[in-house]
């Protein structure tokens, strides 16, 4: 009496088919320690603050010719929209998070999460005394070591003010300017301060009008030409603490920068956002004005 055996033959493919899953499983097991800990990695919550050198608000532009001077005022409601992006790992995302409560930042200032851009956050320096141009340099407004609170997992991070630091106007020659601003910043700066006639031209520059000085001038607030209009300027790190994975202790290291983004928007609507005033002098100069639609401010020429 034959017996038969309970287990049936199989075929070649049917062997190699199967050796091929098995090995794929295996490789799965193999990689899964190293997925586990990426994912940890991605989903530890981490929060810190980064002091910056600056942040450039706007800048103020120079009369043309000697002994000229102009002074300069925001209105109210001027506001300045920018995302942020590590220079470092640029593949870390950033995004607004000012949350009821925590609009103030410091004695003058209010921020809040734009409505026009996802991720942006706006600034509104509020209105500011009047600030005076009076050599052959630009002046720019910024906010001189602001610092930013940062929370999220590293690859996902959400930002606000802490505290705007001061704000401050100085000239390009003042040696303040090389002292309390990286190079980088700087040289950034300077970069998107336009004179040549040639490249005074849209969308970001709109030609207004000639005038004689002395004369007052506002800047209406529906000059922008929409979020698709940018500029980037850098700001250098200048302190870093909190922060606890390699990933973010490297991006945010003292002396790597951050690039901000600025957007051509005007966040809240207004009649005007600028005021300016040239100077007396004793023969009347003939000034070309245009209107720098990124940055919300005239330039004369």
């Amino acid at each position: 009496m034959s017996s038969s055996s309970p287990f049936k033959p199989f075929s070649r493919r049917y062997f190699v088919r199967n050796l091929g899953i098995g090995a794929a499983s295996a490789a799965i097991s193999l990689s899964a320690p190293h997925l586990l800990t990426t994912a940890r990695a991605q989903s530890q919550q981490e929060q810190g603050f980064i002091t910056l050198d600056a942040i450039l608000i706007s800048y103020f532009s120079v009369p043309p010719g000697e002994h000229e001077s102009a002074t300069w005022s925001f209105q109210r409601k001027y506001s300045t929209t920018f995302t942020i992006k590590s220079a470092q790992n640029p593949e870390i995302v950033f995004k607004s998070n000012v949350k009821a409560g925590s609009e103030a930042s410091g004695i003058q200032g209010v921020q809040m999460n734009s409505s026009r851009v996802n991720t942006a956050i706006t600034f509104f320096p509020g209105a500011t005394g009047l600030v005076s141009t009076k050599v052959f340099d630009p002046v720019f407004f910024a906010l001189l070591t602001p610092r930013l609170f940062i929370r999220g997992t590293p690859d996902k991070l959400r930002f606000r003010f802490d505290s705007i630091g001061a704000t401050g106007s100085p000239y390009v020659s003042d040696p303040r300017f090389a002292t309390n601003i990286s190079a980088d910043t700087a040289a950034s700066m300077l970069a998107h301060y336009v004179t040549d006639p040639a490249l005074l031209v849209g969308p970001r520059f709109a030609f207004s009008r000639t005038a004689e000085v002395p004369q007052s001038f506002s800047l209406p607030g529906n000059i922008v030409a929409g979020p698709d209009l940018t500029a980037t300027v850098t700001s250098t790190i200048v302190g870093s603490q909190g922060f606890q994975s390699e990933v973010l202790k490297q991006a945010f290291a003292v002396g790597t920068n951050l690039e901000l983004t600025y957007y051509s928007i005007q966040e809240v609507s207004a009649h005007q956002i600028l005021t300016m005033e040239t100077g007396d002098r004793t023969s009347p100069v003939v000034n070309s004005i245009y209107l720098d639609r990124l940055f919300k401010t005239f330039l004369l020429t």
